[in-house]
């Protein structure tokens, strides 16, 4: 084989010689393959990247919608808790009004035991000045009477002065006599009257009685 013949022809694979006419023309076609190859990948990338924008919108949409979701239930929640809430607010409310009501009540009744409380020490005061002016009318009247079967001595078991009974006995006695004389002197005296009798004994007299009843200082 000659150099030219080198040089114008080449052995395919398969053992054929293609013309230099074809080795030119798969030449040439060389550089339209590579730009097509670029403009598959461009577009590729651009599907990818359009994928995933809708990959993300969808996950975005899928999220807001979740979110949505969740917001929505909370606010019927909080609505649901605000309502009873808000009917526990009425019937604290009530009960208050009840308890307010009755504490007013208790207040007034509190009030009407206290005036009472107060008339009645008022009267229970009253009551007590009464009682200690009737003792002390009762220990007078006791101090200034003269019973009956008793001798008495003025100054010492006696008050001078006038004294009256109610005499219903023809047997009554009464008699005046000089102190320290043992009976042996006597100032005055009488048997036997009835109804009323008045005898005024002085200083330094004894007074003695029998079957006359009670004396009763008047004077």
């Amino acid at each position: 084989m000659s150099t030219n013949a080198s040089i114008d022809e080449t052995q395919t694979p398969s053992g054929d010689r293609a013309s230099a006419d074809e080795i030119a023309a798969d030449t040439a076609s060389l550089p339209s393959s590579k730009a097509q190859r670029r403009k598959r990948s461009k577009r590729s990338i651009a599907l990818i990247v359009v994928s995933a924008i809708a990959v993300f919108g969808w996950v975005a949409f899928g999220v807001a919608a979740s979110v949505a979701s969740n917001t929505a239930l909370e606010l019927n929640a909080a609505q649901s808790a605000n309502t009873e809430l808000s009917g526990e607010n009425d019937s604290l409310t009530s009960d208050l009004e009840t308890v307010t009501e009755s504490r007013d009540s208790y207040q007034d009744a509190a009030s009407d035991v206290a005036k009472k409380e107060i008339e009645l020490s008022t009267k229970e005061a009253a009551l007590k000045t009464r009682e200690d002016a009737l003792v002390s009318a009762e220990k007078h009247i006791e101090e200034s009477t003269l019973k009956d079967g008793y001798s008495y001595i003025t100054g010492a078991t006696m008050q001078p002065g006038t004294y009256e009974t109610s005499s219903t006995s023809s047997r009554c006695y009464w008699s005046i006599l000089k102190s320290g004389t043992n009976g042996s002197d006597i100032v005055d005296n009488d048997l036997g009257a009835q109804g009323v009798i008045r005898v005024t004994v002085n200083g330094g007299q004894d007074f003695t009685s029998h079957d006359c009843g009670a004396w009763r200082k008047i004077g």
